[in-house]
């Protein structure tokens, strides 16, 4: 993450453990773990505690960037300006939304596919590497001025 104010990179992830992450509201977080040196999301695993994880820092101002691919079936997404005094993350930070737009079971309003600021506004386009394979994202936030990037495009 770049926080704009200069040229310097803050790594969020450091590849070996969950250090600088936790559960929204200090949830237990035991359906992520750190496979492979990627963070991993063990979403169908009965009984596992399902929350969303948050940065230890916050930021206002930045540059986000990440590799990230799905399994199929999958609704993810990536939130931000998140704060914890409401129940749920999506009622206070928008969403990057990251789904299996093909393989969804259900039918997708085009508000809720991949680089879509979720339930706001529609991709101008969308060119999503197939289930499986690594895709990358940007989000650039300044102010109120927001931007998504999906695999090099804006």
């Amino acid at each position: 993450m770049n926080t704009n104010s200069s040229e310097t990179w803050i790594t969020l992830f450091n590849g070996k453990n969950l250090d600088g992450w936790r559960g929204f509201k200090n949830h237990p977080t035991d359906a992520w773990n750190v496979e492979n040196g990627s963070l991993h999301c063990n979403g169908n695993i009965e009984g596992a505690a399902h929350t969303d994880l948050i940065t230890d820092s916050s930021f206002k101002d930045f540059v986000f960037s990440i590799k990230w691919k799905i399994s199929p079936e999958s609704n993810s997404g990536i939130m931000f300006h998140v704060t914890e005094d409401q129940p749920h993350t999506y009622l206070t930070g928008p969403e990057y939304q990251i789904i299996d737009d093909q393989g969804w079971p259900g039918d997708l309003e085009d508000w809720q596919h991949t680089g879509s600021n979720y339930a706001m506004q529609v991709p101008d386009s969308a060119h999503v590497n197939p289930v499986g394979e690594w895709n990358t994202t940007k989000i650039v936030v300044e102010g109120a001025h927001v931007a998504h990037w999906l695999n090099g495009d804006k």
